[in-house]
């Protein structure tokens, strides 16, 4: 069995009235980001606002200093310090279980949350209760919109991608992924991106933790989708805004696509019938294999230069493209 030390955590002898009461628990969920989750960590104060609050870390075992960091410089953060990495979804529930607050927010360690930013997702959640999680929309550090959320794979998603509707849609727009363009507008989704999200304990209650049988990547896209089966709305909050470096502790950007590629086909086969999964598994494998054309020609165009070789190149495409059609004619065991 893997070890776990938890350092800083209330002795059971302190009664509740002891303590403050939280409003918000933070669980940050790190692995080899000792820098970062530095500067994570020094956010989260300003992050919360006026919201009475406490921090949770737990480390998936790092060996960049991490822990040694927090011990040092944050003798006030709950660290949990696991002795081998157990992957995204059980670190969170790890850190779900040691929170005393309505709220939980989980926070990767390469998030950089602006003032009041939590404090923001905690007061629609407020204003909402018919949601079971809010998050916000991402920025790269260039201040580029990533994906923060999306809708559960299916035909339609995919079809309304491949012609080009959701670039039409504004917040409307319902992609596997989607980014919020207005920032006024609040998108109603189906689930959103685990980097960083307000979570209800109360819905935590009704439909359990993370689903700990996935070790990484959409693992946020299975738990929201087992939320809006049970009639809990997620919102994509778009004014309020949150740097994510993103990549930090993945494998690389083209390897952690096709990871989350055959992560979201294992989802589409048990909510789709065989059918449509097939029909999901053709038209992704059709939008992939138009991607790769049109970067094929954007590379031999002058200024390709402009355009990042390691987000971009059609090779990449090409693979997506082949992996979504065997896969999607055969089922998630051929990712």
């Amino acid at each position: 069995m893997p070890q776990t030390a938890i350092d800083n955590v209330e002795d059971e002898g302190q009664g509740p009235s002891t303590l403050p009461k939280i409003a918000l628990s933070v669980a940050i969920i790190s692995r080899n980001t000792c820098n970062v989750l530095n500067d994570c960590i020094a956010t989260i104060p300003a992050a919360a606002g006026g919201l009475e609050h406490e921090i949770i870390v737990v480390d998936n075992n790092s060996t960049d200093g991490s822990v040694e960091m927090i011990r040092n410089n944050y003798p006030d953060v709950r660290l949990i310090a696991n002795t081998e990495n157990l992957g995204f979804p059980k670190a969170v529930n790890q850190g779900i279980r040691e929170s005393s607050g309505p709220y939980i927010a989980i926070l990767n360690a390469d998030i950089l949350p602006p003032q009041k930013a939590l404090q923001r997702l905690v007061e629609h959640m407020d204003a909402n209760p018919e949601i079971a999680a809010a998050g916000p929309q991402l920025t790269g550090r260039d201040g580029r919109l990533q994906y923060s959320g999306g809708y559960a794979p299916s035909p339609a998603v995919v079809l309304r991608q491949l012609t080009g509707l959701n670039a039409l849609m504004g917040n409307r727009a319902r992609g596997i992924g989607v980014r919020a363009r207005s920032s006024k507008r609040v998108m109603s989704v189906d689930w959103l991106c685990g980097a960083c999200l307000v979570v209800r304990v109360q819905a935590i209650d009704d439909v359990g933790g993370f689903d700990e049988s996935l070790f990484m990547y959409a693992e946020d896209v299975e738990y929201g989708l087992r939320l809006r089966k049970r009639g809990w709305q997620l919102h994509l909050v778009p004014w309020v805004r949150v740097i994510h470096y993103g990549g930090l502790s993945g494998a690389g950007i083209a390897a952690t696509k096709l990871l989350w590629l055959g992560a979201i086909f294992r989802i589409a086969a048990k909510n789709l019938s065989p059918a449509a999964f097939k029909a999901f598994g053709l038209l992704e494998s059709v939008e992939f294999f138009s991607r790769y054309i049109l970067l094929s020609i954007a590379s031999a165009l002058p200024g390709r230069h402009g355009i990042s070789a390691e987000i971009s190149r059609p090779s990449d495409f090409r693979n997506y493209e082949g992996v979504a059609f065997r896969v999607g004619m055969h089922g998630p065991e051929y990712v």
